[in-house]
């Protein structure tokens, strides 16, 4: 009887794996379509970010500029004044300072650049004249003499000049864009 049993249950247990459904998709098919979503998902939000990187680096800059300035608006605000207040004296206080630097600043850099633009034909003519310059333009068949000659002239054209200060022009104008957002 014990036998019995025992083939009994043999039998079932053949009949019920043979009566479970059979899978007709590949395995493998669903796993690469969940790893293919997420790669979907992951590209579309570093796009999002991306298509919005500059409100996210002004956010952070904000956060910076907060967590910097906190210091400064408390103390403003151990010495009597509100919170708006001491909000904006600080802000006061920092627009005067870039103010002030560039006011210090853009006056000696537009100098330098004039003394620059003057002086450099005169130093490369006295570099050329230097007892090095011979056997260097030398030994690199002339390349070092071609390329002092194309320096000094470069200098010497004011649309080199202009091109530079447009460029510093937009360099000034990105900085100004970016301290007002």
């Amino acid at each position: 009887m014990v036998v019995r049993s025992q083939a009994a249950r043999v039998v079932r247990s053949r009949r019920a794996s043979h009566q479970q459904p059979v899978e007709r998709r590949p395995p493998g098919l669903r796993a690469g379509f969940t790893i293919t979503l997420g790669v979907l998902a992951a590209l579309a939000a570093g796009f999002a970010v991306y298509s919005i990187r500059g409100i996210v680096v002004s956010i952070f800059f904000a956060m910076f500029v907060t967590v910097g300035l906190d210091p400064v608006v408390r103390m403003l605000q151990r010495h009597g004044f509100s919170r708006s207040w001491a909000l904006v004296t600080t802000m006061l206080f920092v627009v005067a300072v870039l103010v002030t630097i560039l006011w210090v600043v853009i006056p000696v850099v537009v100098s330098q650049i004039e003394v620059l633009a003057v002086s450099v034909p005169q130093e490369i003519d006295q570099l050329k004249e230097a007892g090095w310059f011979d056997p260097a333009n030398d030994s690199s068949n002339g390349v070092v003499g071609v390329f002092l000659d194309w320096l000094a002239q470069t200098l010497a054209d004011p649309q080199a000049w202009a091109t530079l200060a447009n460029g510093v022009v937009g360099f000034g104008l990105t900085l100004a864009s970016a301290i007002s957002s």
